[in-house]
């Protein structure tokens, strides 16, 4: 949703107190759309979801006990035109893998043998290698198309579609720290609920959720928390918290974590993140300007 599109919608769900108050809290996102398309129409190097990925020759394609899935390419110089804050990097290629088996983690939480290699001695199993965001700065027209590998499950066989950007807003969700201060009334909040998810998601439905920056649409958990949470081997503190304790975990979150991808489950590509959920790549703020992408973290949300 465009800037002048929300203030018109603000103001029309009844927001008036807080329109200029929720316009400055409007984060900038790079909306994309995905569109059906045949593998050999999708030039190397261009930016897609799906299908399979374009790498530099001798790339080894990330794995952790089984080759991961590939989600998605951008070119970031697709960016340059929509990135208004010039947050990421406008040179090479940025791509996503994630180990799924069709119900993406659910192999690693609870489908590991008892020796399995990636459990720790208590048992704990570390998430972290189950997942890669790398960033390949050289021209992506020279990249090689691999072909998915023979070992690659099924189910982590996803559909091409072609990627279009657009610049647009996001809202915080109704209970995060950014809101706090305006003290919504109860209709306030009724109104403001109504509008997020056509804000965070997309006017139109089935256009999905993708979007690059921006505020998550969080499913339970919020997302930052949850990458936080994860990063520091400390998951579960939020959820068994008390009120209080909970907003200084997600002020804290928010300090040190963004949103850099959010896709949504997905008929254009065969996505389907546990039944109509929603995945989330997060970043360590400090990380993006220096394009270490090796502290991005992955979580998935659901109902």
């Amino acid at each position: 949703m465009h800037i002048q599109r929300l203030r018109e919608k603000l103001t029309a769900e009844g927001l008036d107190r807080v329109v200029e108050e929720l316009i400055a809290l409007a984060a900038p996102t790079i909306r994309l759309y995905a569109q059906e398309a045949d593998e050999e129409a999708i030039p190397t190097g261009a930016s897609k979801l799906g299908g399979c990925p374009d790498l530099p020759a001798g790339t080894t394609w990330p794995a952790w006990h089984e080759p991961m899935a590939f989600i998605g390419q951008i070119n970031l110089a697709d960016l340059a035109p929509v990135d208004l804050d010039g947050t990421l990097p406008h040179d090479g290629l940025l791509s996503f893998f994630f180990e799924t088996n069709g119900e993406p983690l659910y192999a690693a939480r609870w489908g590991l043998p008892d020796d399995a290699p990636y459990l720790d001695d208590y048992g704990v199993i570390d998430l972290s290698p189950s997942w890669r965001v790398l960033h390949h700065p050289a021209d992506p027209a020279t990249f090689l198309r691999r072909a998915l590998p023979e070992a690659l499950n099924e189910s982590a066989r996803y559909m091409p579609g072609s990627v279009r950007f657009a610049a647009e807003v996001t809202l915080p969700a109704v209970d995060g720290p950014e809101l706090w201060p305006l003290q919504l009334t109860t209709h306030e909040r009724a109104a403001f609920i109504h509008l997020e998810h056509e804000v965070n998601w997309g006017e139109r439905w089935q256009d999905g959720g993708h979007h690059l920056l921006g505020y998550a649409y969080d499913l339970g958990v919020p997302t930052l928390v949850a990458c936080d949470e994860e990063a520091r081997g400390a998951a579960g503190g939020w959820a068994h918290a008390d009120a209080a304790r909970r907003r200084e975990i997600e002020r804290d979150a928010s300090r040190r974590w963004r949103l850099l991808l959010q896709l949504s489950s997905s008929d254009v590509t065969g996505m389907d993140w546990a039944g109509g959920g929603v995945l989330h790549c997060c970043i360590e703020r400090d990380a993006l300007p220096a394009r270490d992408f090796s502290r991005a973290r992955m979580a998935l949300h659901f109902l």
